[in-house]
């Protein structure tokens, strides 16, 4: 896994310049001048430079040590509204952004916020993430996401191993052999940076995206008979003609999700 970045101790000017921000100062070029590195120049600040947040200056009741990245993201999302029912999220969100947005979403269920703060903040949360990601995120490499020869050798061993149990559709053989070949792949990748993006928990499941990309797809119901079939192939690799119509219904299903999201 990779080394946790430290960021350094912010002087007393730079906190009293980020203090002195307001959330309308908050965009992109200036996401950019801090975070960005560019070929001319580097960032002003990394997102885990640290500082001591007074008490009371962002909806915060104890004076706390807090980070340039979570007091930016704080900043841009926190209302008076909001601040009612969240104090100061001091906190590196990961997969715990969506249990927010969760909350975020009953809260509204329980008329704590109305139609229009939810929407502001969902907004402000993707458009924040979608930016910085652009500069910011890790980037999946060819070597990633192409399927590993070590990983594709063990795997046509695997597969000729159990081939009747493959055939009979049996689940727990398969779960084990796509186990094995995860673990192989976890190995593997274990120092490459592309790691961050599962390892942050921030998005996306090694275990069932790497999987189906690079690795198996696994068990899929046949809705026709109503069978379990045990597909072989991967994305990368490509889809076997036989194996198409296991797929079209999960492709059908993400158009209409996507058509759902645009036109409401």
């Amino acid at each position: 896994m990779e080394k946790v970045i430290q960021g350094r101790s912010l002087s007393e000017s730079e906190v009293k310049e980020l203090l002195a921000l307001t959330s309308d100062d908050i965009t992109g070029p200036m996401l950019e001048e801090y975070f960005a590195f560019t070929k001319s120049r580097k960032p002003k600040y990394s997102p885990q430079d640290y500082f001591v947040l007074p008490a009371g200056k962002l909806y915060n009741k104890t004076a706390e040590t807090t980070t340039v990245g979570r007091y930016i993201f704080n900043l841009l999302i926190l209302t008076p509204k909001l601040a009612e029912i969240y104090s100061y999220q001091n906190k590196a969100f990961g997969k715990d952004i969506n249990k927010f947005i969760s909350n975020v979403a009953k809260q509204f269920g329980n008329d704590k916020l109305d139609a229009q703060e939810v929407r502001d903040l969902l907004d402000k949360i993707n458009w924040f993430g979608f930016y910085c990601g652009k500069f910011m995120n890790a980037s999946l490499s060819a070597d990633f996401v192409m399927t590993n020869p070590k990983i594709a050798k063990r795997k046509e061993e695997l597969l000729k191993e159990n081939d009747v149990a493959i055939k009979n559709g049996d689940t727990v053989v398969t779960a084990k052999i796509e186990k094995e070949l995860l673990d192989i792949a976890k190995d593997t990748f274990k120092d490459t940076p592309a790691m961050q993006i599962y390892n942050s928990g921030a998005r996306g499941d090694f275990d069932n995206n790497y999987k189906c990309t690079s690795v198996i797809r696994g068990a899929v119901k046949d809705f026709v008979t109503g069978e379990t079939y045990i597909s072989t192939s991967n994305l990368d690799e490509g889809i076997r003609p036989d194996e198409f119509k296991y797929y079209c219904r999960h492709i059908a299903v993400i158009k209409l999700l996507l058509c759902w999201k645009l036109y409401i």
